[in-house]
């Protein structure tokens, strides 16, 4: 099976349904956070906000360096979780050793988390429920 072709029609078919709730709402928006200058998760997040774009959604890259403390990351989290503009967070794995990976995904919004790894998420996959992930 040629993966391009596959992709090709998920996003066109995301893109159409993503269509139909813009002319109801307003555009969705996602925001991505990378922390540090890792060359290939800087690749992979702008084909993630490329793909985002390319379906319709918003996207805001923040780019943060490495020497980010992990509170100042929880408060940035903090603040996109009460953005009522702000649909989806996606935090770009790994983080530096300094930060906590599962404090991040805990103090992600169940509901803006775009990656379902916040455990309310992966319990509600893990039972068959419906959800949003």
């Amino acid at each position: 099976m040629l993966g391009r072709p596959v992709a090709d029609s998920v996003i066109d078919h995301l893109a159409s349904e993503i269509s139909v709730f813009t002319e109801r709402h307003r555009p969705p928006r996602l925001t991505v956070i990378i922390v540090g200058e890792d060359p290939a998760s800087q690749v992979y997040v702008a084909s993630k906000v490329k793909t985002a774009r390319r379906c319709g959604i918003d996207s805001d890259l923040i780019e943060l360096p490495s020497s980010t403390s992990e509170d100042k990351l929880l408060d940035l989290l903090a603040r996109l979780n009460l953005d009522a503009g702000i649909d989806g967070i996606l935090v770009q794995m790994p983080l530096p050793d300094h930060i906590g990976q599962q404090k991040v995904i805990e103090a992600i919004s169940p509901g803006k988390d775009v990656d379902g790894l916040h455990p309310y998420n992966i319990g509600r996959i893990a039972s068959d429920s419906p959800h949003l992930v």
